[in-house]
């Protein structure tokens, strides 16, 4: 018996071993180390070649998971672009929106006597063989031609009116007022100030344009020039508009300063310009846009005046009040009505 038993536990254990031996490590990956897979016949069929310490090259995982021909494409991994938002200010800068190219100029002015400098913001999508009109920013005392971009964001409100409210593209002019050989103002309480801000329509139209004409791509007409500003810039601006009104087709002039020789002076009635008139053989003008701070204790009154004279006239034009005072907040309201009334469909000429 004792024979017999030894061959019985041992043919038991090979049937244990036998049942058992096939049994999967639940810690055992399904996939062969090195990402392949199993053929029919049972043999290993590489996902890509492996160097020589056994390691796969990355690149060739990457066509395993992409597919041959015929199977399913990987979805493409670039994000959707995601559409620009309004700002709620018109002043402030939209994420992921370009606001164009601000360039300083310097070229010689005969009616300045001197070199003069200037600042051009050119569109943010401009095109090649395009044409742009342009809109001239005139600025107030102790300021210069960067005033404009610099603290009352004129990249940002005309970029915005042209993407998010319909307002063409144009080029932006910002000019220096001070026209003199060192563009150096006089004292304030001087007729010389008046003097040299007042030359700013003669520099415009008989050195700025031209050159600003000869070195961008710019419409030239009558209809896609425009001028604005603020302050003694509001005064220049309408001198300048209603003197060379070949010239210009639109008017924003906003908390102007008065017509008075001496800018400063009160009750004096000296003035440069007596009276709003329209030349018919010129057209006219398509917008005039007048402006002040309800606080604006500055220029209280001059723009009100300005308004009454216009209306009297029978010269059509806007005017409001601001919330503001004499301050870049009124300024840059009304740039932003300004450059949503201009230059409008079927308004430019080649």
């Amino acid at each position: 018996m004792k024979r017999l038993a030894l061959p019985i536990i041992l043919i038991l254990v090979l049937v244990l071993v036998t049942a058992f031996g096939c049994v999967q490590d639940e810690n055992v990956p399904e996939t062969p180390p090195g990402g392949g897979q199993t053929n029919v016949g049972g043999g290993e069929t590489p996902s890509g070649e492996q160097d020589a310490d056994g390691e796969q090259d990355a690149d060739d995982d990457q066509d395993a998971n992409q597919g041959g021909d015929g199977g399913e494409e990987t979805p493409d991994s670039d994000p959707e672009p995601v559409e620009p938002v309004q700002p709620d200010d018109c002043r402030d800068r939209a994420e992921g929106v370009e606001y164009g190219t601000v360039q300083e100029i310097e070229y010689y002015s005969e009616v300045a006597g001197g070199k003069k400098h200037a600042t051009v913001l050119l569109p943010a999508d401009m095109v090649e063989g395009k044409r742009y009109p342009v809109l001239y920013l005139l600025h107030g005392l102790m300021c210069d031609e960067s005033t404009w971009f610099d603290l009352c964001s004129a990249a940002e409100i005309v970029r915005n009116a042209q993407l998010f409210e319909g307002a063409p593209e144009m080029i932006v002019v910002g000019v220096n007022s001070i026209v003199n050989e060192d563009e150096v103002a006089p004292p304030m309480l001087s007729e010389e100030v008046s003097e040299v801000y007042d030359k700013t329509g003669e520099e415009i139209v008989e050195v700025l344009k031209p050159y600003i004409d000869e070195h961008y791509p710019t419409l030239t007409g009558k209809w896609d020039t425009a001028v604005a500003g603020f302050s003694m810039g509001g005064r220049e601006a309408l001198l300048s508009a209603f003197t060379y009104q070949d010239t210009f087709g639109y008017i924003g002039a906003f908390s102007s300063a008065s017509f008075n020789r001496n800018i400063v002076s009160v009750g004096v009635q000296d003035p440069v310009l007596d009276e709003f008139v329209v030349e018919p053989e010129h057209g006219g003008f398509r917008y005039i846009l007048l402006n002040i701070g309800r606080l604006d204790f500055m220029t209280a009154g001059v723009t009100q005046r300005y308004d009454e004279m216009m209306t009297e006239s029978g010269i059509e034009h806007e005017f409001y009040l601001t919330n503001g005072g004499h301050d870049f907040s009124t300024w840059s309201d009304g740039l932003h009505t300004f450059v949503l009334n201009i230059f409008g469909a079927g308004d430019s000429a080649d």
